[in-house]
């Protein structure tokens, strides 16, 4: 079997995994004059493309730069002579937390992936590095993983979400196949910290390949996500409209409860990414504002501003703009899927996925509760960025010496 890009593949089930071969060890990893064929040769085929040198698939694309230029901006703290190899596919907020918190101390070379990369290229930018650090086990964490085994450069990847997930039911995951599959338990089994975000998560990983990955929640910045003066009857919740988060993030169940509660403000920020949004529309009554994406102080006005965050999903790997709201002093109405308790816990409101009825009542009662300050106490306690950020720093100084 060959592992290849990063793509969408068919739905299927995580449980009942198969065993994976252990990495090669024939090849003496201090010889670094060595040429790519030779590292090509000592790949078995599983890892390879067949007879082509490309590499578990995905090109790495500068973010906010032009294709095949790199993003290496140096920290004035930069340690030494210390460089992280930086792989992403979606610059999220929490992947621009990490980046921010890496560049705050190290020289980091960042990459956006996308399409295809060839063996020679990822060789040539690991060569470049001390570390690797991948957001998400897909494609490109299993070459940065793999490559590093085979060159004597340490791996950090960060996984948890829709990258180690199958659920056909609502078509997510990214494991749906095979193929996917092993490159997520490649890049997992072998890293040499594998980190996630929520307990929920680690579980998903451990089930996945059998590993337990550390523990490192996300993280809020509390000091700039604080509640406002004098709230208002709003209610917030954040997510990009699609087709699949009309379900998955319950942005149906949203504007339904919306039109149940007619003299309440319902706000849905996101960017109106495809027909979703048409679908959303005809839903939509009028108290229910659809703004698309707002500028980050924007939104932290508007979340310091509203009473209530909304978060009706299927499945959360975390949650970072539900933790958001309640540092704000949002109280949150949520399922209790995924790690949403974890984030919520016992101030939040527990509502059935898909109940508009049940929703709006949580709303309505959540609205005059008073449990806001409470809300904000435990992203203050528990989620604060300046915990993740010593976690991350931690692991990097361990794996690197530096």
């Amino acid at each position: 079997m060959d592992v290849v890009s990063d793509a969408g593949q068919s739905p299927r089930e995580v449980a009942g995994v198969e065993r994976v071969a252990a990495v090669p060890r024939e090849v003496d990893v201090r010889r670094k004059k060595q040429d790519a064929r030779q590292w090509v040769r000592a790949c078995p085929h599983p890892y390879l493309s067949k007879g082509t040198g490309k590499f578990l698939g995905g090109p790495l694309v500068s973010n906010r730069m032009p294709s095949n230029r790199r993003d290496s901006r140096k920290s004035k703290g930069s340690k030494g002579r210390t460089r992280i190899l930086f792989l992403y596919n979606n610059p999220s907020a929490f992947v621009h937390q990490d980046l921010a918190i890496l560049r705050s101390e190290y020289e980091v070379d960042a990459h956006q992936v996308s399409g295809k990369y060839s063996f020679r290229e990822v060789l040539r930018a690991l060569r470049g590095a001390t570390l690797s650090f991948s957001w998400f086990a897909l494609g490109y964490a299993a070459r940065a993983v793999i490559l590093g085994k085979l060159l004597g450069r340490p791996s950090i990847v960060v996984s948890g979400g829709w990258d180690v997930l199958s659920m056909p039911e609502i078509g997510y995951g990214a494991v749906g196949s095979r193929r996917a599959n092993l490159r997520a338990r490649i890049a997992l089994r072998y890293a040499t910290r594998p980190l996630t975000f929520s307990n929920w998560s680690r579980k998903v990983i451990h089930e996945l390949v059998g590993r337990e990955p550390e523990l490192v929640y996300l993280g809020v910045d509390v000091e700039r996500h604080r509640p406002s003066a004098s709230k208002e009857d709003i209610v917030v919740t954040v997510g990009n409209v699609t087709r699949e988060n009309l379900a998955r993030k319950g942005l149906e169940t949203f504007a339904r409860a919306a039109r149940l509660l007619p003299d309440i403000r319902f706000v849905l920020v996101g960017r109106h990414a495809d027909d979703g949004m048409e679908a959303l529309r005809a839903l939509a009554p009028r108290n229910l504002e659809l703004p698309g994406w707002l500028p980050d102080d924007e939104l932290v006005d508007l979340l310091g501003r509203a009473k209530v965050y909304v978060q009706v999903s299927y499945t959360e790997g975390f949650g970072l703009a539900l933790a958001e709201g309640m540092a704000c002093g949002a109280v949150p109405v949520v399922t209790a899927a995924g790690s949403i308790p974890e984030v919520a816990g016992d101030v939040g409101y527990y509502v059935p996925f898909g109940d508009a009825q049940r929703t709006a009542g949580a709303i309505h009662e959540a609205l005059s509760s008073g449990r806001g300050p409470s809300a904000r106490q435990r992203v203050v306690d528990r989620f604060p960025l300046a915990a993740r950020r010593e976690k991350i720093l931690r692991v990097v100084r361990e794996i690197s010496g530096s």
